[in-house]
């Protein structure tokens, strides 16, 4: 044993014999032990006394007797890491493997060969770490990074996915294995799938919005951009990409959208969201359709005894009743006034429009107004897509003309039309020409979105922008505050008119942020500045002459990023509900160009 232990000169390890006794006791080793330990074995026997045990780093002690046993238990030879510490404290990390023999001067003892692995253990805890940094860094970026192995079909979230969505994608068969949940919105994976079959059948980038599942139930909206990685032969390897959180922006995108095309009183359809889904299915489709234009009988009458409101909240309730009767492909709108339109597509049966024509009558004729003292009828002039035309113009001129025909002889039933019916309506113009004319709102939203089409430099644009919505209101002030990387909301822009006196001098006196002052509600109408309850916010308008306002606000992840103040100098004023609609919806439009531009930060102002 001792001829063996002279023979070996390992570099990064040796050789040593120990009793099989609770200090593992030196037996003898090679001059490769001391030279690693940094001791003389004249300094190893007077400090440890010999024992093995002693040199292991005191929290590693518990753990190798353990491990020994339980090897020890099935086997003769046991393997294990551990640290030694080294003369100045210093702990090195060794591989031992060893085996329980029988000398026979010694007895039972154990034959172990060691290597030092501290170079290993070091990139290990610098892996570790690295990575650990990597995981941190991850968990504090909003967007989520993931990378597909496309051989072995296994996937990497970064942390904050789960953080943000309460749970962890499947990890292995990406991406049968996510389609086959419903961690995605049911109608976003066929257009998901789609995009990602791209990228495997040669496509080298992929851009995607859809919607998946968080841990409440709700569904949010995402963004994903992914790119491919592949190698020299073109095989894809891997897919790399970000999903990054758009829910609220795409929230307000939608409700912009939804607000643009409908009718701000009932919900249903506006007349020019009608007319463009009614043209969009006559290009796409030659299936029969019905276009019903239904006009509320005795509704002046409503509207003079009970009140204007009175009135709105019967086309609200009666537009709710016509949405539940159609199915979700027909389209049904509010032409202004009291007169709505039902374009019923894919008709299959006369008797299926009858009984739906019976059904109206039949919700107008039962609807009672003010506990009973009155009730509304209605009246429906009917045409025919393609029969009586394959345009709007036509099949609204035509049912326009059959309504008229139920109006002369007494209301309250439905005519589909005929050629005999060829009438100009009483008010002197031709029905085309009565419900193509656009409303002020309609002007005033098409020329804010000119303005921002025509002049994309952000300051110029909202120049125009606010010369022209200060004259058309009426305004004598208009004022836009966003929010500032202090949290501060600080004015951006100002407009004022000549007619305001002192001139541009008179805006020193606006402040240049509206901190602390209670802005609660998106539109807030203050008729008369003198008799606002808060003092502060009275204060505020009093010291710069404004004596009513319209506030609008918008937020961003549930705090006010953008407010907009329009001003009135001369007088108290009351403005129509469609003028202060239409001021909520130029300020949502405003609030969306200014958050788009802020993420462009190489656009100067």
């Amino acid at each position: 044993m001792e001829n063996e232990i002279n023979n070996i000169n390992a570099v990064d390890g040796g050789i040593f014999n120990c009793r099989y006794d609770e200090y593992f006791t030196l037996i003898n080793a090679d001059d490769n032990l001391f030279q690693f330990l940094g001791y003389t074995r004249e300094e190893f026997a007077r400090l440890f006394h010999n024992r093995v045990l002693d040199a292991i780093y005191e929290g590693d002690r518990e753990i190798i007797l353990a491990e020994v046993e339980r090897q020890l238990s099935t086997s003769r030879v046991f393997r294990y890491e551990n640290r030694l510490v080294v003369k100045g404290g210093r702990t090195r990390w060794v591989w031992v493997s060893a085996e329980l023999v029988e000398d026979e001067t010694e007895g039972e003892m154990v034959h172990c060969i060691f290597h030092d692995i501290s170079r290993d253990k070091k990139s290990q805890e610098q892996l570790a770490i690295s990575e650990k940094r990597y995981d941190i860094i991850l968990s504090h970026i909003r967007d989520i990074i993931f990378e597909l192995d496309c051989i072995t079909g296994s996937i990497y979230y970064s942390p904050n996915f789960k953080k943000r969505f309460g749970y962890e994608i499947p990890s292995h068969g990406f991406p049968d294995s996510m389609f086959a949940t419903d961690i995605i919105y049911e109608e976003d994976k066929p257009v998901l799938r789609e995009r990602f079959q791209a990228i495997l059948k040669g496509q080298d980038e992929m851009e995607c919005e859809y919607r998946i599942k968080s841990n409440d139930g709700s569904y949010l909206w995402v963004d994903v951009h992914a790119s491919a990685m592949r190698d020299e032969d073109n095989r894809l390897l891997k897919i790399l990409g970000i999903i990054s959180d758009i829910d609220q922006r795409k929230r307000e995108i939608i409700k912009v959208q939804k607000e643009a095309v409908s009718d701000p009183l009932t919900g249903l359809l506006n007349r020019r969201e009608c007319v463009a889904q009614v043209e969009a299915y006559m290009k796409r489709c030659h299936d029969p359709a019905a276009f019903m234009l239904i006009d509320v009988d005795n509704f002046k009458k409503v509207n003079d005894t009970y009140g204007h409101l009175y009135g709105d909240s019967v086309l609200n309730e009666l537009a709710v009743s016509l949405r539940t009767a159609f199915r979700k492909e027909d389209i049904i709108a509010r032409l202004g006034g009291d007169e709505f339109v039902v374009f019923m597509t894919n008709i299959d049966t006369g008797r299926a429009l009858e009984d739906k024509v019976k059904r109206i009558e039949s919700v107008f004729r039962n609807f009672t107004v003010a506990g009973g003292e009155e009730k509304v009828g209605c009246s429906i002039g009917i045409s025919f897509y393609p029969g009586h035309g394959s345009d709007f113009r036509s099949l609204f001129a035509k049912a326009d003309a059959a309504m008229y025909h139920v109006k002369q002889k007494g209301k309250g039933w439905f005519c589909i039309y005929g050629e005999d019916m060829e009438k100009t309506d009483p008010s002197g113009l031709t029905p085309p020409s009565r419900i193509m004319k656009k409303s002020f709102h309609d002007h005033i939203i098409e020329h804010v979105f000119r303005i921002f089409l025509e002049h994309p430099e952000t300051g110029a644009a909202i120049a125009i922008l606010m010369d022209m919505i200060g004259r058309v209101f009426h305004a004598d002030r208009m004022l836009i505050f966003e929010r500032d990387e202090g949290g501060r909301l600080v004015s951006t822009y100002q407009w004022q008119s000549e007619h305001v006196s002192g001139g541009s001098e008179s805006s020193d006196a606006v402040r240049t942020d509206i901190r602390g002052l209670p802005l609660e509600n998106e539109l807030t109408v203050y008729l008369n500045t003198d008799q606002i309850e808060n003092q502060e916010l009275r204060r505020w308008f009093s010291d710069h002459g404004a004596k009513a306002a319209v506030t609008c606000c918008m937020k961003e992840e549930d705090e006010f990023s953008t407010v907009i103040i329009y001003e009135d100098c001369h007088g108290t004023r009351i403005g129509s509900g469609e003028e202060q609609y239409t001021l909520m919806m130029v300020s949502q439009i405003i609030h969306l160009f200014l958050e788009k531009q802020t993420r462009r930060p190489s656009e100067s102002r």
